[in-house]
């Protein structure tokens, strides 16, 4: 029994107790059991849509051992989702419902998103050792048309600034440009709710 017990690993602590039985002849075996809590359920409010792909960011399943480093680290995973999708000034509240008798716990995510930012402005500063000032120039003036064209007055979206650097990577080999390193670097105006965008 004490075997199965521990092998559920649903408890914190197991005491055994040996009691004499009324005559004396015998012991009974009495267990004393503190049990771990548990993770019950995620629920979100202030967003109605979504919820799905939040709860997919959760580390933790149903009748887990509920544990404290998880759970920051899921709450860390939202807010980085929401920051890739232009959402900086997000504000997350949590509460954690506890069940004494279950043992469980409810977490319940209250989200605020805030407002979303576009991108302002795109420069590049190419840095190159070409010898000929007027080519380093013409390529600097194709990377920022290319990023302009795409980025520029939309909404910030990161996966499609890494999708439209590895496309212009692509791009630039075809002129014979190899093994071009680009790295984005953002400027956030949250007064503007703008991010302006610096690539090198």
């Amino acid at each position: 029994a004490l075997f199965y017990l521990i092998k559920k690993q649903k408890f914190e602590e197991i005491t055994i107790r040996a009691m004499p039985t009324a005559d004396g002849s015998a012991y009974a075996l009495q267990f004393d059991l503190k049990a771990f809590w548990t993770f019950r359920k995620l629920k979100f409010k202030g967003i109605f849509v979504g919820k799905d792909q939040f709860r997919q960011l959760y580390l933790m399943e149903y009748g887990e051992r509920f544990d404290e480093r998880r759970h920051e680290d899921s709450l860390k995973k939202i807010i980085d989702s929401l920051h890739r999708d232009g959402y900086f000034l997000v504000e997350l509240g949590v509460e954690l419902i506890r069940d004494e008798q279950t043992k469980s716990i409810t977490v319940q995510i209250n989200l605020h998103k805030g407002p979303r930012f576009f991108v302002e402005t795109v420069d590049v500063e190419v840095k190159s050792t070409l010898p000929d000032r007027q080519e380093i120039e013409g390529l600097r003036e194709m990377v920022c048309e290319h990023f302009k064209k795409r980025l520029a007055k939309n909404y910030y979206i990161r996966e499609l600034i890494n999708t439209e650097t590895q496309e212009l990577q692509m791009l630039l080999a075809h002129h014979g440009y190899l093994h071009v390193d680009i790295t984005p670097e953002e400027r956030l105006s949250p007064m503007c709710r703008q991010v302006a965008l610096h690539f090198t």
